[in-house]
């Protein structure tokens, strides 16, 4: 997380020096969808919903184009179940990362609604990761439960890309409503040690809201 540092530093001097009026400050939530490519066991996998927050800030370079430094928290979620009667697991696998994110956006002024499109580089690092195992006994009443920490399991870093679109419903000169849906594909493998090699694959939407300083 050291190299967060010098960023966040970049990202406040890069919206003090940019003039105001070309400056648009986003914030969103929503959730993302997990998948794995290349995952070792595809018929035991399910993608769960976890939270996501963004925060941007857009610098317009003309009307239509625009660059964008962003601020991210997701949280990824998947699960896997392993059947072996009487018993049936479930591992709950969770991953928190903080992740920047710099886009290219085009935008396409429609009246009321402007639509958009954006892609660009996202790096994220690790927060934590915990999975959570929950065995289910035929035999038994009682069933157990264990939650364990395994972030050492897992890369620290992740260079990954986001593709998007969405629309802006103007309520203002200064205020529109945002809603987006994105695509990231890492381009690292998350996993030490593991002779599979297995990337994250998210699926977002997300609501918000984009506020020009006046």
């Amino acid at each position: 997380m050291k190299l967060s540092y010098p960023v966040i530093l970049f990202l406040i001097f890069s919206c003090i020096a940019y003039p105001q009026k070309s400056i648009r400050l986003i914030i969103t939530s929503g959730f993302n969808y997990t998948s794995l490519e290349k995952a070792e066991n595809y018929e035991n996998f399910r993608s769960l919903a976890g939270i996501a927050v963004n925060g941007e800030t857009e610098f317009y370079l003309t009307e239509n184009v625009i660059f964008s430094l962003g601020l991210n928290y997701s949280e990824r979620r998947y699960k896997s179940v392993s059947e072996n009667y009487p018993s049936t697991t479930t591992y709950d696998y969770s991953f928190d990362y903080l992740s920047f994110s710099t886009r290219f956006k085009y935008s396409i002024p429609t009246g009321i609604i402007n639509l958009f499109v954006y892609g660009g580089p996202n790096l994220a690092f690790l927060i934590k990761s915990t999975y959570t195992a929950r065995t289910e006994n035929s035999n038994l009443s009682s069933n157990t439960e264990i939650t364990k920490d395994i972030s050492e399991l897992y890369y620290e870093n992740e260079l990954g890309f986001i593709i998007g679109n969405g629309a802006a419903i103007k309520i203002d000169s200064a205020i529109s409503i945002l809603l987006t849906g994105e695509y990231m594909f890492s381009l690292t493998d998350y996993i030490k040690d593991n002779y599979f090699e297995d990337y994250f694959r998210n699926l977002g939407l997300q609501i918000g809201v984009s506020i020009k300083p006046q």
